[in-house]
Order: C-alpha cells, then sequence, then structure tokens
C-alpha cells in the first residue's frame, strides 16, 4: 500500500478472516516516512502507539487479530509511506503463498 500526504490513513481493523489459519502469521515492511502505528486491545479498548521507522518490520499472528485492532490516524503521514504485507492464508501453502495489501483490499477473496 502506498500512504502519501496527510489523507491518508489506515482505518482500525483487524485481519481475522475465519478463512485464516490462527497460527499463521503475517509481516509488514514499511517504507518511507515514520509514522506511528496505534494497537487497540478489543476488550479494554486500551490504546498503544508505536513508531515505525524507515525500513522497519512488525510481525503478528492471526490469533494476535483476535485480540487487537490496529490503524493509522489521518494527519500523521505528510510525505510518502509504503508497507508491504506478507501473510501466509493456509498451513498447506505456508512457503507460497503471498498477498500484497491487506485486509481492506476489498476485492480479494479468500478460499475456493
Amino acid at each position: 500500500n502506498k500512504y502519501e500526504g496527510s489523507e491518508s490513513y489506515l482505518p482500525k481493523h483487524s485481519d481475522k478472516e475465519v478463512i485464516i489459519n490462527p497460527n499463521l502469521q503475517c509481516s509488514h515492511f514499511l517504507f518511507g516516512q515514520s509514522c506511528a502505528i496505534k494497537f487497540t486491545e478489543q476488550s479494554s479498548a486500551t490504546e498503544s502507539s508505536h513508531v515505525c521507522t524507515d525500513k522497519s518490520l512488525y510481525h503478528m499472528t492471526r490469533r494476535s487479530q483476535e485480540v487487537f485492532s490496529h490503524s493509522i490516524e489521518k494527519g500523521s503521514i505528510s510525505d510518502v509511506r509504503y508497507s508491504f504485507t506478507f501473510r501466509s492464508v493456509d498451513w498447506r501453502n505456508r512457503n507460497s503463498t503471498c498477498l500484497i495489501g491487506d485486509s481492506n483490499t476489498g476485492h480479494l477473496r479468500f478460499g475456493t
């Protein structure tokens, strides 16, 4: 995903599609402008922000999506930032499935 300018943001969401095996993982590589990613614990609404700098990585399991949602607030990006997301959807394809984007890309369909 490309984020450019103060109107760019990532809505609060969790990537917890039931088709994704709960034991699988998701890695996010970030390039460009630093920005804060906000994590919200869903049961308590407790929020914490973590600044991701250029060339950083954060990693989440599918199971962690049951507990936390994440977002980037509008106005927190003023320059250009790219996010590459890699996830394995099914344990049988652990080393061969690569999706770039996130669950907000509505045209993607999981399963057969």
